[in-house]
């Protein structure tokens, strides 16, 4: 089957959640179910601020990037947060143990910050602009395990590449796991240097 990259539409978005949980089965997402990372990717297929590309073999996503413009509104994780927090209830109720996922643990506050935005529905706070350099974050970048090392997550960064410039936009910017070496690797080939680091994670950017 020849595989194809393209961006997503709303018809994409169970297999996108699969492919997701392909990638990463030991995330605090992957455990909260299918059903949650359903909805905590549902806002990149349906605002204009945000998009996903996929690679897709027959229709099947192996592979997606998603990106979304650093406009001052939420960012990533909070995103995550606010649109699968239904199903994320239902989900620690079902498995109370992931109350004390590691990632649960290291994100405590955003959390806690998300769930009071959510019932006092107050205002958002706002992201920053990096160096007031237009830039388009990456929040997730993934391969199927069976169709790593084949150049998918190079063309997926080209893909979002193109459609940054076409908006205007003159950076990337991304998070990777400090224990993702296979990961750090890639982004370095394709010419992302890292920016800051904290105990877990490095920042990396690239301009365009």
């Amino acid at each position: 089957m020849e595989i194809n990259i393209r961006k997503a539409i709303k018809a994409d978005l169970e297999s996108i959640a699969a492919c997701h949980l392909m990638c990463f089965p030991k995330s605090l997402g992957s455990k909260l179910g299918k059903k949650f990372m359903m909805d905590a990717l549902r806002p990149y297929l349906v605002d204009e601020n945000k998009c996903i590309f996929i690679a897709h073999e027959n229709n099947i996503c192996i592979g997606y990037i998603s990106c979304k413009l650093r406009d001052g509104s939420l960012g990533s994780a909070s995103v995550m947060i606010q649109s699968g927090f239904k199903q994320g209830i239902r989900s620690f109720i079902s498995k109370p143990w992931l109350l004390f996922h590691p990632e649960m643990m290291n994100k405590l506050s955003l959390v806690l910050k998300n769930i009071s935005r959510k019932i006092l529905n107050t205002e958002t706070e706002k992201t920053i602009i990096y160096d007031n350099v237009p830039t388009v974050g990456l929040p997730g970048v993934c391969v199927s395990p069976a169709y790593q090392g084949k150049g998918l997550a190079k063309q997926l960064i080209h893909a979002a590449e193109v459609e940054a410039i076409l908006m205007g936009y003159e950076k990337l910017r991304l998070t990777v796991s400090k224990q993702n070496l296979p990961a750090i690797r890639a982004y370095e080939y394709a010419h992302f240097v890292i920016v800051a680091e904290n105990k877990d994670s490095y920042k990396m950017e690239k301009y365009i």
